[in-house]
């Protein structure tokens, strides 16, 4: 099944802190001739930090595990179909820290 990742992001200076969002489209396309569930992960970055915040801004319906940051959506698609899910969020952060890996 193909799927592709359309990838946005933006920061913004708020006082002390540094505001990065990060939004997502993720497309998922049946290209069989019947129809199938699929399901699709992704994850929320997790701190270890307490200065360091992350909100899920939109998830599409996605269900989002709390502990482990993971999003689950289970979907149905009919041949030819194809469903977009928006994977949205954004991280808080001291802006004298360096966050990586977002």
């Amino acid at each position: 099944f193909p799927v592709t990742i359309k990838q946005v992001n933006g920061s913004s200076l708020l006082g002390s802190n540094k505001e990065k969002k990060c939004l997502y489209d993720i497309t998922v396309k049946n290209t069989k001739k019947e129809a199938v569930t699929v399901i699709v992960e992704e994850q929320l970055p997790i701190s270890q930090d307490k200065d360091i915040t992350v909100n899920a801004l939109e998830l599409s319906g996605g269900d989002l595990n709390t502990t482990t940051g993971l999003v689950t959506w289970k979907i149905s698609l009919q041949p030819g179909e194809s469903v977009t899910k928006k994977f949205n969020f954004s991280v808080k952060y001291p802006k004298d820290k360096i966050v990586n890996g977002i």
